[in-house]
């Protein structure tokens, strides 16, 4: 019984510090039911794909026209 719990608990909470680092919450999941501790490790080291607060995006900014070919 205690082991079931421990497959749960790395699923949820691999689940949860995936949503927050912008990455797949079901993918994830089905990882920490199936690796348990390995998954959790691997999520916690793995770096966030959510960008930080500030940082150009293509929505927020836009490539200044190119000089003409005769320059």
């Amino acid at each position: 019984m205690e082991i079931s719990l421990f497959w749960v608990g790395c699923a949820i909470a691999c689940g949860i510090i995936a949503s927050n680092k912008g990455r797949s919450v079901g993918g994830w999941i089905v990882l920490g039911f199936l690796f348990s501790i390995f998954s959790l490790i691997v999520i916690l080291v793995l770096p966030s794909l959510s960008a930080a607060p500030g940082t150009p995006t293509a929505e927020t900014h836009r490539n200044a026209p190119s000089a003409p070919s005769w320059c």
